[in-house]
């Protein structure tokens, strides 16, 4: 049997495969997107027949971000090959987002348009939750929550109404108003406010 399938891992960390089995040979090793063989794992104990072992793999700062490939096989005595294998994320981007822009930064509310630009970009793939708040921080608009986001720029537009009435064409009052912007990246917990 095999312990793990699926795991997500960082630079920082290791992966370990743990094998259980009755049979006294075989190999782990670690792929690329493209089958080729990036390393060998070593068991320990080193295989000797019935047994539980493991192997520990951290990826080199060189590796590249992606989707890895774990294998196992076994052959006993008789030769008979049994094979196991399953998928590993490489994640060592930071998050970040950058090229965040409001534009205009200030209006007069009698005018027309009435329309606020915000803009950004982020570096990975995210939940991404965009929302406007008051100078108290009530939140007066939700545009999206939780919404997965490719690495791109994206571009919201405000007109200036608020989530907060179901009047048709009513405006926020006057004020200062900020956009709220939320990104988590699942595959590595981390996140990003600004």
């Amino acid at each position: 049997s095999v312990a793990l399938i699926n795991k997500t891992i960082s630079v920082q960390e290791n992966v370990t495969l743990q094998v259980k089995t009755r049979i006294g040979g075989g190999s782990l090793s670690v792929e690329d997107q493209t089958g080729a063989k990036v390393t060998d794992l070593f068991v320990s104990p080193g295989f000797s027949g019935d047994g539980t072992y493991q192997a520990t793999w951290a990826p080199s700062s060189a590796q590249s971000d992606g989707l890895y490939t774990f294998r196992i096989r076994v052959l006993d005595a008789g030769g008979n090959l049994a094979e196991y294998f399953g998928p590993i994320r490489v994640d060592k981007t930071d998050l970040k987002v950058s090229d965040a822009a409001v534009a205009p930064t200030s209006f007069n509310l009698g005018s027309f348009p009435q329309a606020v630009t915000f803009q950004y970009t982020v570096n990975k793939t995210v939940q991404a939750t965009l929302r406007v708040a008051n100078e108290t921080d009530v939140i007066v608009k939700t545009f999206y929550e939780s919404q997965t986001q490719l690495a791109k720029g994206y571009t919201q537009v405000w007109n200036v109404d608020s989530s907060l009435t179901t009047a048709i064409g009513a405006t926020v009052p006057a004020g200062v108003y900020n956009f709220v912007l939320f990104v988590f990246d699942p595959l590595t917990n981390k996140s990003v406010q600004i």
